[in-house]
C-alpha cells in the first residue's frame, strides 16, 4: 500500500498512524518514506475541500481547480512499490476557519506529528521526509522542532505560510546532534502578495519565509523557484523549469512544470546532498550580479516593492486567504 491516509483529530491524536508504522516496517529498505500535508481551507471530510479527494489523492476528483495529485507526481505507484519508489503518508488536518485558529491548530498538529515521527522512523529503519504547502509548512516546522533526533530527514516547504522564527526553532532543535533535518524552502515571485498578507496578518514585517531565512545555514536552502537565475541553474543541473505566466499564484511552487522532477530527486532514496544545488545557485547569481553596461529589464526583483499597492486595496488582503466558490484553497 504505497499511499496511506492519516488524519490529525480533535483529540490530539493522528488516526491511522499505527498502520503507517506497520507498512513502513514492511517497506523496502530503499523506498523513501514521505509525509505530505496541505495548507489552509482544507479539512478531512469537508466535502470538496477534503484534501484526500484532491491533492493528497492518487486519483483527484475531476472538476476542481488545480486537480493535481502530489503522491503521483512524487512517484507513488498504484500498486506495491518497487525499490526506490516512495511510500507516502497523506496527513490531513482541520485547516478551515479564521487564520489565527488554524495557525494554532497547525502548531498542535505539528507537535503531534513530531512526537510520532520517532516511531515511524524506527519502524522504517531510516529518517522520514516531509513535504508541505502553505500553512502546512508551519505544521512541518513544528514537527521538526518536536521530533526526536534523526527522525526527520529532509523537508520541502512550498510557498510556506510561516515566519522565520519557526524555521530557526526547527533548525536549532537539531543543532547539537551532529546531523539534523535539512530544509528546502521553495519560494516564488508569484507568491509575494501572500507573503505580505501573512506578514500583515501576524504583525511581522519582513519576517515571512517568502523572503528566505535571512541568514546562511548549512541545513537550509532557499530556492526561489521562478526566478530566471534559479531556472537557469536548475536547467544546468538537468531539471529544466517552465516558468508560469501568471504574475500572482500561491500554487506555482507545485504547478510550475518541472518542479516535481526536482522534488522527486531531492526526496529520493539517495537523498542527494544539497551542496551542488546551493553552489550552482550561488555561482549563477554571482555571474548575473556582475556589472553590465545595460540593465536587464526582464530580471524581476523579489523586493516586495508593491506593498503600498496591497495596502491601498485592503480587500485584496482579505481575498488572498478567502476560499472561492469553486472550492479552491490555499
Amino acid at each position: 500500500m504505497p499511499l496511506l491516509r492519516c488524519d490529525y483529530t480533535a483529540s490530539g491524536e493522528i488516526a491511522g498512524w499505527p498502520e503507517a508504522c506497520r507498512v513502513a516496517a514492511r517497506s523496502l529498505s530503499r523506498s523513501p518514506i514521505i509525509v505530505m500535508t496541505h495548507g489552509l481551507r482544507y479539512s478531512p471530510g469537508a466535502g470538496p475541500r477534503c484534501p484526500h479527494r484532491r491533492l493528497l489523492s492518487l486519483t483527484p476528483e475531476p472538476g476542481f481547480a488545480r486537480a493535481f495529485s502530489w503522491p503521483r507526481a512524487l512517484g507513488v505507484p498504484r500498486r506495491r512499490p518497487r525499490p526506490g519508489e516512495p511510500v507516502c503518508i497523506a496527513l490531513g488536518w482541520p485547516a478551515r476557519g479564521p487564520l489565527w485558529q488554524v495557525a494554532r491548530r497547525a502548531d498542535a498538529a505539528g507537535a503531534a506529528l513530531g512526537r510520532h515521527l520517532g516511531a515511524l522512523a524506527e519502524a522504517a529503519g531510516r529518517p522520514v521526509h516531509l513535504f508541505a504547502h502553505s500553512l502546512g509548512a508551519r505544521l512541518v516546522l513544528g514537527a521538526v522542532a518536536a521530533a526526536p533526533s534523526g527522525a526527520a530527514g529532509r523537508a520541502i516547504l512550498l510557498s510556506a505560510a510561516a515566519l522565520r522564527r519557526s524555521a530557526r526553532d526547527a533548525l536549532a532543535a537539531g543543532s547539537g546532534t551532529g546531523g539534523g533535518t535539512e530544509i528546502v524552502n521553495v519560494t516564488s515571485l508569484g507568491n509575494r502578495l501572500f507573503d505580505m498578507a501573512l506578514e500583515i496578518a501576524f504583525a511581522a514585517p519582513g519576517q515571512s519565509l517568502g523572503r528566505g531565512l535571512g541568514r546562511d545555514h548549512p541545513r537550509w536552502l532557499d530556492l526561489p523557484i521562478d526566478m530566471p537565475g534559479t531556472c537557469a541553474a536548475l536547467d544546468r543541473l538537468g531539471f529544466p523549469q517552465q516558468r508560469m505566466s501568471r504574475l500572482v499564484s500561491h500554487w506555482g511552487c507545485y504547478l510550475q512544470p518541472g518542479t516535481f522532477a526536482l522534488y522527486r530527486h531531492l526526496l529520493g532514496r539517495a537523498a542527494p546532498p544539497l551542496e551542488p544545488l546551493r553552489r550552482a545557485l550561488r555561482d549563477l547569481h554571482a555571474e548575473r550580479a556582475r556589472p553590465s553596461l545595460e540593465a536587464n529589464p526582464q530580471e524581476p526583483r523579489h523586493d516586495f516593492a508593491d506593498r503600498s499597492l496591497l495596502l491601498a486595496h485592503p480587500e485584496w488582503l482579505e481575498n488572498l486567504y478567502r476560499p472561492r466558490g469553486d472550492g479552491s484553497a490555499l
